[in-house]
């Protein structure tokens, strides 16, 4: 992303959120937006996808889930694909600025939180995972700024001062800057490493994860906030680690910071005779995607594959993807319809003009990999597809797709 371009959004965004009591952060957009356009420059098409979609993690209030120590329940924030919760700290509230700030910072936005009621206009609390610099990272002998910066590491603007180190009541170590900017009230990286599924090779920057809490003045004022310090304070200590950053890992949740494995996975196979059909997520190239081969076609060297690359960030933003085949090598047959979806997708559900609806089920879900995947059967021929809607386990709608043209076309019947 541009510089002029990443200054539009902000002043848009700032623009929108100006009768908020928090506007949204704008010296940490700019940061991020430097520190990961390097990483996302060779990103496929499919981030296109990701800017015009809404993000995923997106703060939940739900009960504790700690014992009560009172009648009234404790609401937390929750940021299930980045590995942690915590309880809201008092006199804060989560703020719903995540998807607005994902246009400008598309690798995923946190959780971001503002004080309540009467209070200075500006004041924020950011919550994110980053892959932190190991010279920096918390628990190990600090070497100080690293002089050649490796573009898929952030690292703390530490002022030209060393960071101080501590330690939370569960042990677990963070570092905080000690010299800050002018905009900044407070910041804390905490050991917070990605850990695997059974059976999944993490990759060798799964270690270097931290739970990253700044504290900040979107209009620059560097008075002390002691509120923003205390809240700072609570959460360095009481965030908890969940999904992805226990051991044993979450098929269900991949946090878009972390690089994939690139093997190939079997996520499934179906049909019949001619109609057969394997679904994999596999390395074609230079790139990872999501590839369904059909083993009568894969004979002739070339052919068979019907192939779709993938990054983690795609399907963190949308539940489904919707490929077509009309399978015209087999007699009678009409459309296939197939993709990757994310693990809570467990149903997909196919609506045709002037016809009832079909539901297939999703599979995958116990597969070492990021996502699952569908594959209808040949629907009727000539069917018109007027959506494809994803479906988690209760039957509810978290995704749709409709065709970029308008509907599908149909595919006619072969002889």
């Amino acid at each position: 992303m541009h510089e002029d371009e990443l200054q539009r959004q902000i002043t848009e965004l700032v623009a929108d959120h100006a009768d908020r009591a928090t506007p949204p952060p704008v010296a940490a957009i700019r940061r991020r937006g430097r520190t990961r356009r390097a990483r996302l420059a060779g990103m496929t098409a499919c981030v296109v996808l990701v800017l015009l979609a809404s993000a995923v993690v997106v703060p939940r209030l739900l009960p504790d889930r700690e014992p009560a120590t009172g009648p009234v329940p404790v609401s937390v924030f929750q940021a299930p694909t980045q590995g942690f919760e915590g309880p809201i700290p008092p006199g804060w509230e989560v703020l719903p600025i995540g998807q607005a700030i994902t246009q400008a910072n598309p690798a995923g936005p946190g959780v971001f939180l503002g004080p309540q009621g009467p209070a200075p206009r500006g004041l924020l609390i950011s919550l994110s995972t980053v892959l932190l610099s190991p010279a920096q990272y918390p628990g190990l002998a600090s070497a100080g700024r690293p002089r050649k910066p490796d573009p898929r590491y952030q690292v703390l603007d530490d002022q030209g001062s060393p960071l101080g180190h501590g330690r939370r009541p569960d042990g677990r170590p963070y570092v905080w800057q000690t010299k800050l900017s002018p905009s900044m009230i407070g910041q804390y990286a905490i050991a917070w490493p990605y850990y695997c599924p059974h059976g999944v090779a993490c990759p060798p920057d799964a270690p270097w994860r931290v739970l990253l809490i700044t504290g900040m003045s979107t209009r620059g004022q560097t008075s002390f906030h002691p509120q923003v310090v205390r809240a700072l304070r609570q959460l360095v200590d009481t965030a908890r680690p969940i999904t992805n950053a226990l051991p044993g890992g979450d098929l269900a949740q991949v946090d878009p910071v972390i690089s994939q494995p690139r093997g190939r996975v079997l996520l499934g196979s179906g049909g019949s005779g001619k109609a057969a059909w394997k679904a994999y997520l596999e390395m074609r190239g230079h790139f990872y995607g999501f590839g369904l081969h059909f083993p009568w076609l894969e004979r002739k060297p070339g052919r068979g594959v019907r192939w779709q690359a993938l990054e983690v960030v795609f399907l963190q933003y949308d539940a489904l993807s919707v490929s077509r085949s009309c399978l015209s090598w087999v007699r009678g047959s009409g459309l296939l319809l197939f993709g990757p979806v994310r693990k809570d997708v467990t149903a997909v559900r196919i609506e045709l003009a002037g016809q009832p609806p079909q539901v297939v089920p999703a599979f995958g879900h116990d597969k070492p990999a990021a996502w699952a995947a569908y594959v209808t059967p040949p629907l009727p021929a000539r069917s018109t597809v007027v959506r494809v809607v994803a479906l988690n386990a209760a039957g509810q709608t978290i995704g749709s797709v409709l065709h970029p043209l308008g509907r599908m076309r149909p595919c006619g019947p072969t002889r």
